[in-house]
C-alpha cells in the first residue's frame, strides 16, 4: 500500500511541475503509472490478495521510469523499487488460506 500511495504522490507532483512544459502530455507521463498502481490499491483496501496486481504495476512503473528516466519519468524510480519490493514479498509470504482465522492478540 506504501509503495502505491508513493507513486500516487509522486505523479501528483509531477503533474503539477511539468503541466508548463508538457501540456496535456502530463495526463499521459503522470497516467501511466497512476493506472497501474490503482487496481492494486482497490484490491489490497478491500483486503483481497493483490499478488498480481502488484507485479503487474511494479513491472509497469519500472518500465515507464526507464522510458521516461532521462526526463522527468526518473522521479518514479523510488516507487519503481519500492513496488518491486512489496511484488517479490507478496510473493514470497502468501496470505493464509481462506477461512484461515486471523489471530488476535488476547483482550482484558
Amino acid at each position: 500500500m506504501l509503495a502505491g500511495a508513493a507513486t500516487l504522490v509522486v505523479a501528483a507532483v509531477v503533474a503539477v511541475v511539468s503541466w508548463r512544459d508538457a501540456g496535456a502530455f502530463v495526463w499521459a507521463l503522470a497516467g501511466v503509472p497512476v493506472l497501474a498502481v490503482t487496481p492494486m490499491l482497490a484490491l489490497t483496501a478491500r483486503g483481497r490478495p493483490a499478488r498480481p496486481a502488484t507485479t503487474v504495476a511494479a513491472v509497469v512503473v519500472v518500465v515507464w521510469f526507464l522510458l521516461t528516466g532521462l526526463g522527468t519519468g526518473s522521479y518514479f524510480a523510488l516507487p519503481g523499487a519500492l513496488l518491486l519490493v512489496a511484488a517479490l514479498l507478496t510473493w514470497a509470504w502468501p496470505p493464509p488460506p481462506a477461512g484461515h482465522p486471523v489471530s488476535r492478540p488476547a483482550g482484558p
